[in-house]
């Protein structure tokens, strides 16, 4: 990890990360004034060096961490009803769940795929003016 950014590596590695100065400066545990700051030229008056912390941490961001509060970044509903429907109904004895993402099918159906697995389609939202599934989970239960 190097010691220090420069503005524009500042700059840049924030707009990889899709954040605004505000929403850094509040993940760095400062401002978004201190972030436009450290993204200043260097000549400027107002210049501000970013501390090592600050530079580990982004660093850290673009490798793919992300702290529980990151901005932006909601709870994928894909989740919520998969943790829902496992709450509710539990695994089945004897089955062991495994899931995959697909995009939209236009029906929603519980399969017997004879002495094979059993394949369930929860559907999650509906496009506002088509009315198809917009995304589905699809759980596969396998003997």
């Amino acid at each position: 990890m190097s010691k220090t950014m420069t503005p524009a590596e500042i700059r840049e590695a924030r707009e990889l990360l899709g954040l605004t100065q505000a929403e850094l400066g509040r993940l760095l545990e400062t401002d978004g004034q201190t972030v436009r700051r450290m993204e200043m030229d260097p000549g400027a008056s107002t210049f501000r060096k970013p501390a090592p912390r600050m530079v580990r941490l982004i660093e850290a961001y673009l490798q793919g961490y992300h702290p529980a509060d990151w901005p932006g970044d909601p709870e994928d509903p894909l989740d919520v009803i998969e943790r829902n429907f496992t709450q509710e109904a539990g695994t089945l004895p004897g089955y062991v769940e495994t899931s995959e993402r697909a995009l939209p099918s236009v029906w929603q159906d519980f399969e017997d795929l004879s002495n094979g697995p059993t394949r369930e389609i929860h559907t999650i939202g509906r496009h506002p003016v088509t009315g198809a599934p917009v995304a589905e989970r699809i759980i596969y239960h396998v003997k």
